[in-house]
């Protein structure tokens, strides 16, 4: 028989964010507490509990209250990124406004 055991929401939302990482969601920082519940539709506490933990998994470091944490996974962790190659039919197509625009995205 399957063992059940009730999991929070800080420890759920945590392993999601470091998979997220994983995947590359998010380069360099980490986007604040306010910014993440509102586009997760989570509690505020909830989203601080997620990142502290990990921070104590050393996938975050923070630098005090009001500041962005760094991401700290090594690089052999983080998965490619995908690559995109716009091929133009003349040299001059690279400042047609609508493929300066679609570069702009994609950075």
């Amino acid at each position: 028989m399957t063992e059940w055991r009730k999991v929070s929401t800080a420890v759920q939302l945590a392993a999601w964010l470091r998979q997220e990482l994983v995947r590359g969601r998010w380069r360099g920082t980490m986007p604040g507490v306010i910014r993440l519940a509102n586009e997760l539709g989570l509690a505020r506490d909830s989203v601080e509990a997620a990142l502290r933990e990990l921070e104590r998994q050393g996938v975050l470091r923070g630098h005090g209250p009001g500041r962005k944490r760094v991401i700290e996974l090594g690089a052999e962790v983080v998965e490619g990124g995908l690559r995109v190659g716009i091929l133009l039919y003349e040299a001059t197509d690279t400042r047609v406004h609508y493929v300066v625009e679609l570069q702009h995205r994609l950075i």
